[in-house]
């Protein structure tokens, strides 16, 4: 952690759940957005979903940004009964063209690796024709059905113990945004 927080500040960073630095969603996009991480809320009221996307000057691991992005911001919007270990995290760097997933402990016994590629793999082609709200709610509607198969697999076999943490990303060898 002391890498990325060299690399990314040291200060906690204050966001919202749906931060678009780099300008790509229009207003239309930025409310089908809500009204899908709404539903998100609804059916996972225990975790959160959050999106950053943003423009890196220089390449970066955006695994590491989004653990250290998790683990260092304040979510603004976010239910204040919810801590960082209960989110999710969308990252997309609009200049590399590449996204990843990134979450906290709480979520880590229901996904793994080959689940959030996945859900990657869902808006990749939404995201390829500058669709950009088209596949984070394609992305979010997948998760959802993964995050809902999981907890019944989950529930019913005990003998799941918790892994250690994961992250997934799109990078250079594996399909790209836009």
């Amino acid at each position: 952690m002391k890498v990325a927080d060299a690399l990314f500040f040291r200060e906690v960073l204050p966001t919202g759940l749906l931060e678009d630095t780099a300008g790509i969603l229009r207003r239309s996009d930025l409310q089908r957005i809500d009204v899908a991480l709404e539903r998100f809320r609804r059916l996972f009221p225990q975790l959160f979903f959050a999106i950053h996307i943003r423009t890196f000057r220089t390449p970066t691991d955006l695994q590491m940004f989004g653990f250290w992005l998790l683990n260092h911001a304040i979510f603004r919007d976010q239910d204040q009964t919810l801590n960082n270990a209960d989110g999710i995290l969308l990252v997309m760097d609009v200049e590399s063209k590449q996204a990843g997933l990134t979450f906290g402990y709480t979520v880590e016994p229901y996904l793994d690796k080959t689940d959030t590629y996945a859900c990657l793999c869902k808006a990749h082609s939404s995201w390829v024709n500058q669709l950009f709200a088209d596949g984070m709610i394609a992305l979010l509607m997948h998760l959802e059905g993964v995050l809902i198969r999981k907890h019944r697999i989950h529930r019913t076999d005990k003998s799941l113990m918790p892994r250690k943490p994961i992250t997934s990303s799109i990078s250079n060898d594996t399909p790209q945004v836009g």
